[in-house]
């Protein structure tokens, strides 16, 4: 996964790695969509703020919170409301338009920063979640200053 980041610009307090590895036997009989439990959702939150600039699957969310991939996608849109990609994909976001902020990071870097693969997509993105690419957002919170 490469080099980690500060869970801090999450506002996250990331747990450690102890708790990372720690699996329970989840019963096969157990509910489809039944709520992630608070501990697992910790780790889970933990995990994503570490490595919010890197590049992660459905799959190592699933191995944090010791599920199938199948049964934590279904847990964990029971639970928040959203896709796992969504959610990422949010928090991406709100990270981005916090550092848009400052005029002095470069839209390339802010870009990679918080895990896209190119400005180009983060561009797509953003416009796509905002209805305004990050140079105009940039440019309207401004304004407002």
């Amino acid at each position: 996964m490469g080099s980690q980041t500060s869970a801090s610009r999450l506002h996250l307090k990331p747990l450690g790695h102890s708790g990372l590895h720690r699996c329970a036997e989840v019963p096969s009989n157990q509910a489809a969509g039944k709520p992630i439990d608070n501990r697992r959702m910790s780790r889970i939150m933990a995990f994503v703020g570490q490595h919010i600039e890197q590049n992660f699957t459905v799959a190592d969310l699933a191995e944090v919170a010791c599920m199938s991939q199948a049964h934590f996608a279904r847990s964990f849109k029971t639970t928040t409301g959203r896709s796992p990609h969504e959610f990422v994909s949010g928090i991406r976001l709100v990270l981005a338009k916090q550092m848009l902020a400052d005029r002095h990071l470069p839209i390339s870097d802010i870009a990679l920063s918080v895990g896209f693969s190119s400005q180009s997509n983060f561009s797509r993105a953003f416009r796509d979640a905002t209805g305004m690419t990050p140079r105009a957002w940039r440019a309207n919170s401004a304004v407002f200053e």
